[in-house]
């Protein structure tokens, strides 16, 4: 099995994965906006951004750091695994000392559920973890199973507890820790991963823990950044404009999130592929042809969406999240210009270059956030999707410099910022230019199909030709 069948393979196991999780709640959505409220959806939303934003800080990207060492150094897997795990546990302990800061009011009232958050974020974060242990050793086959029941599980425990038990938001967090707890037995049971921890290997291999730090400490402020430029807008939503405008920006930013979850698919099996990949002879080459579908996929992905914001927010927003769906197409263009960032982002990491990787993702955090801020109280909830928009491109930029320095991979700036023109044209045209007829940007779209195939044809026939 050559290189990119096996990352084929890898892109369709992790499909499964997405397509139990990601998916699942998408499809849970609609029973969300029915029966809860937008301050009670707000508070949802503020458990999981608050999870996905402080597992990494906690935990000091060690999940990120176990999947590349291993990759790079099976011999001593026990002590990575180990070592990370213990990390997790330590995280537990520092949110429970924190849980009296959920009372502030940024959280827009997630501290009456501080409990039921610290259970949710232990179970939410082993699992995780495990996860990433899966991928080191190659039980990609059990990641996808462990998704698949996991989410099932947490789908039927929130229809009994949502709809028809009308236990509201507690209904929520059951069924979420549920869930987390199903796949966490998963991974520890039936993919026997207890067999993979020791303590004796973290005294046997001590002179591994710095290099194993070292590479993962500057993820951690990259993830913060990272969220901050996706999601951090969230908290100066809640404290200017109140819980509900939070709620309708979490229920717009539902939607691109699909597009994000096939690109999470991509990226979780285009890491291992990397990391396997990087110090082999004509890598650039091969790095380069993967680069060319990407671009060509995301960039196709976010049209459709764009044109297709008005018609999703119709079936699945329900009653007055309907009001935000303006939002979706403005967040689908900061998709795909973090879609770029996150596909270098991968060789940063694959070239050991963390620091560097940290900089430019703080960087484009604080053009977020700043402009965000500025722009919120004049433009309402549109202003916050701005300041994503500047955040990610101001990455772009920078980091777009840098990683030429780093691979000699054609990037296709000329046809990168071609497909960009197309995307934001979509954007205005549907948003803010509504006299418009429909038919105009569905023409460009058209054409955009049409450029994309002439230039992934040369790829195309020497696929054809070698029989790859």
């Amino acid at each position: 099995m050559n290189k990119y069948k096996g990352l084929l393979v890898n892109i369709g196991l992790f499909a499964l994965n997405a397509l139990a999780t990601k998916l699942m709640a998408f499809i849970l959505m609609p029973l969300y906006t029915l029966y809860l409220t937008s301050g009670e959806f707000g508070i949802m939303d503020m458990s999981t951004v608050v999870i996905n934003l402080v597992f990494p800080v906690f935990t000091v990207s060690i999940a990120s750091g176990v999947l590349r060492f291993i990759i790079d150094d099976k011999q001593h897997t026990k002590f990575y695994a180990t070592e990370g795990l213990l990390v997790i546990f330590v995280s537990c302990l520092v949110v429970l000392i924190c849980l009296p800061f959920l009372n502030l009011s940024i959280f827009g009232g997630l501290g009456q559920y501080k409990w039921l958050f610290l259970i949710s974020y232990a179970f939410s974060s082993l699992q995780s973890y495990l996860a990433e242990v899966a991928r080191a050793v190659d039980q990609i086959k059990l990641i996808s199973v462990s998704a698949i029941f996991s989410s099932l599980v947490m789908a039927g425990s929130a229809f009994i507890t949502i709809a028809w038990l009308k236990m509201g938001l507690v209904g929520y967090f059951i069924s979420f820790i549920l869930g987390n707890v199903l796949a966490f037995v998963i991974f520890m049971f039936a993919g026997k991963q207890w067999r993979l921890l020791s303590i004796r290997s973290l005294f046997e291999n001590r002179e591994l823990r710095k290099e194993l730090y070292r590479y993962s400490l500057p993820l951690a402020p990259n993830t913060i950044g990272w969220y901050i430029s996706t999601a951090f807008s969230r908290f100066l939503i809640t404290g200017i404009l109140g819980v509900q405008s939070s709620g309708l920006y979490a229920a717009a930013s539902r939607i691109p999130n699909m597009l994000n979850a096939l690109q999470q698919v991509f990226s979780l099996a285009w890491q291992v592929s990397s990391f396997q990949e990087y110090k082999k002879k004509s890598v650039e080459h091969f790095y380069g042809v993967i680069w060319s579908f990407y671009l060509v996929g995301m960039s196709l992905g976010s049209s459709v969406f764009i044109l297709l914001s008005n018609w999703l927010a119709s079936i699945l927003m329900q009653k007055n999240f309907y009001n935000a769906w303006t939002l979706i197409p403005i967040l689908v263009f900061a998709f795909f210009v973090d879609s770029i960032n996150n596909f270098q982002g991968v060789i940063f990491q694959a070239k050991m270059k963390t620091k560097s990787l940290m900089m430019t993702t703080l960087i484009g955090a604080v053009v977020c956030v700043t402009t965000t801020a500025l722009t919120l109280s004049s433009m309402g909830i549109i202003g916050a999707c701005f300041g994503v928009v500047l955040g990610n491109i101001t990455i772009l930029i920078i980091r777009g410099k840098a990683v030429t320095q780093l691979m000699a991979v054609n990037w296709h700036y000329p046809m990168m910022v071609v497909l960009m023109a197309f995307i934001v044209a979509q954007v205005v045209m549907v948003v803010f230019v509504t006299t418009i007829p429909y038919i105009i940007p569905c023409a460009l779209c058209v054409v955009q199909i049409v450029i994309s195939v002439l230039f992934l044809s040369p790829y195309i026939k020497s696929f054809m030709a070698s029989g790859e």
